[in-house]
């Protein structure tokens, strides 16, 4: 797995994916509140590929978060048709909350 960071006036996270992962199979997580998480993406050791762990779940509020090794990203958005989440990132210079798009990409 491979996380990258990009600066296009603002943040892109990556997370690579083979392309058979990216397609839709059994395996995949619950709903965690209105969010679907598409398989290969994970939040819990019972679905979705381990390898792709980044995500907790809030089972009580619903809320979805994306957890970097010392961060962690309230999910705003999950769009598994376009392969695409959004996370919510305060932007410090100017004390504003700001989403930022990622992308599940296939190497």
């Amino acid at each position: 797995t491979n996380l990258q960071e990009q600066y296009f006036g603002g943040f892109t996270i990556f997370v690579r994916t083979t392309t058979s992962d990216i397609a839709l199979t059994p395996g995949g997580c619950n709903p965690c509140g209105t969010n679907i998480i598409p398989y290969p993406l994970s939040y819990a050791a019972n679905c979705g590929d381990p390898s792709y762990f980044y995500f907790r779940c809030n089972t009580s509020t619903g809320q979805l978060d994306f957890s970097t090794s010392d961060r962690s990203f309230k999910v705003v958005a999950v769009r598994p048709e376009a392969r695409r989440f959004t996370i919510q990132i305060m932007d410090t210079n100017h004390y504003d909350r700001v989403n930022i798009e990622s992308h599940i990409l296939s190497p």
